[in-house]
């Protein structure tokens, strides 16, 4: 079939405006990429260092109010919490209260030009305090977010310490650096706010599914025969 002049330019027009608009509506993902996260944190060098240096707080203000957050915590937690409501009625979205729980900065640092963690406490309220961890070299991130607070009904009942996983984790084999950066933390609240004194800990995977464990089985790891500081002769 040949086609007229007029009917090649409408044909042409349109073969030049499909491309455009196909080329207009792709919006770039960036909410599967954390490496921003690197950004706005302080190089720690390794989480074997404890403390870090004091010039190593990052940005944590600024890291905790940039856009992409909301939406990294929203693809990533997507479990449910009842035990800190805090204005909700019943439960919260995990990701919901993040952000709340690092209000009060802590730390802001990177390990390994890779692991960023956000440390810190609830506004007026740090006997409640959250670390966040990001492995930014995973894409999607890899997100983990552990909270703790004081388990009620019981006098001195201790802290319950929960932990939220953005893929499913294997509670007895749990990333390293993971639970070096928990240890590192663990520590560090003893001289920042009230120590934390676990007496339970839960890991919740992304499907809700919980494993109930002590602090004791969290940080055997770090203290096994085999597990070095980087860099360290073995």
């Amino acid at each position: 079939m040949t086609l007229r002049p007029l009917q090649l330019v409408i044909a042409l027009g349109l073969a030049g405006i499909f491309p455009a608009i196909a080329q207009s509506t792709h919006v770039e993902d960036d909410s599967l990429d954390a490496a921003w996260a690197k950004t706005y944190a302080k190089d720690c060098g390794s989480a074997m260092k404890h403390p870090c240096p004091p010039s190593t707080n990052g940005y944590e203000n600024e890291f905790n109010g940039d856009r992409r957050l909301p939406e990294l915590l929203r693809r990533s937690l997507p479990q449910r919490e009842s035990w800190w409501v805090n204005g909700y009625a019943g439960s919260a979205l995990v990701s919901s209260i993040v952000q709340q729980f690092i209000g009060v900065p802590g730390d802001l640092i990177v390990d390994e030009d890779r692991y960023v963690t956000a440390s810190g406490c609830v506004p007026r309220d740090c006997g409640d305090g959250g670390m966040l961890w990001i492995d930014t070299a995973e894409q999607p991130a890899t997100v983990v977010f552990i909270a703790h607070g004081a388990i009620e009904g019981f006098k001195d009942a201790g802290d319950h310490l929960w932990l939220y996983t953005s893929k499913p984790m294997n509670f007895e084999a749990l990333p390293t650096d993971l639970l070096r950066s928990l240890d590192r933390w663990h520590k560090s609240t003893v001289s920042r706010y009230d120590p934390q004194h676990i007496t339970l800990a839960t890991l919740v995977q992304p499907n809700g599914r919980m494993h109930d464990l002590t602090y004791d089985m969290l940080s055997y790891k770090q203290n096994a025969p085999q597990f070095h500081p980087a860099g360290a002769k073995q």
